[in-house]
């Protein structure tokens, strides 16, 4: 069954897998968004052209976009349980138990997602391995 007990509430129920694909869609949108926008304004404000990017995109994507993946995610669902996607979807991130996760849980959670193959987790299972591994759950909220 994908039911949370909870104490405040009789039971939470877990996100389906569209509305996780969902989320993990929205937040990537989100997230390369604000890297186009970071790389145009590094351009334009140190008058260079865009000449290199391919050759740096391997560094920019190790060395940069995983740490700032990392405090995106990190600081929207250790702040409010929640990132942009999931104000969306109506989802929200939860322990095990169904309360607030931890900030160490939050901040495992979020490492995790870079796990090799983590994405396709979920093909196999209601939860993914950055849930499991975090002791997380991500929740469908009541309208």
């Amino acid at each position: 069954m994908n039911v949370i007990a909870d104490e405040h509430k009789s039971h939470l129920l877990l996100a389906t897998k569209k509305l996780r694909f969902v989320n993990y869609v929205l937040d990537i949108a989100i997230f390369l968004l604000l890297g186009l926008v970071y790389r145009y304004i590094k351009y334009v404000v140190t008058f260079n052209e865009f000449v290199g990017f391919q050759e740096d995109m391997f560094k920019v994507k190790l060395f940069i976009s995983v740490p700032i993946a990392v405090v995106y995610y990190s600081t929207f669902e250790a702040l409010i349980g929640r990132t942009p996607a999931k104000f969306v979807t109506q989802t929200k991130v939860v322990s095990i138990d169904g309360g607030k996760p931890s900030y160490h849980k939050i901040l495992l959670r979020s490492c995790c997602r870079f796990i090799p193959l983590n994405v396709f987790s979920f093909l196999f299972a209601q939860l993914g391995w950055h849930d499991k591994i975090s002791k997380t759950r991500v929740v469908k909220l009541e309208k």
